[in-house]
């Protein structure tokens, strides 16, 4: 019984941290493209 109150904890607990995970990717490539393109703008001008 325990073994399987174990296994559901993991199973609850790894989706998070892998939502946590893409939610910091996406943050972080979202930072790098708006500091690219400001980056771009101020080359044009």
């Amino acid at each position: 019984m325990r073994d399987r109150q174990d296994v559901s904890r993991l199973l609850v607990w790894r989706p998070v941290q892998v939502i946590r995970e893409e939610r910091n990717r996406k943050w972080s490539e979202g930072l790098l493209e708006k500091m690219h393109r400001r980056r771009l703008r101020r080359l044009k001008a």
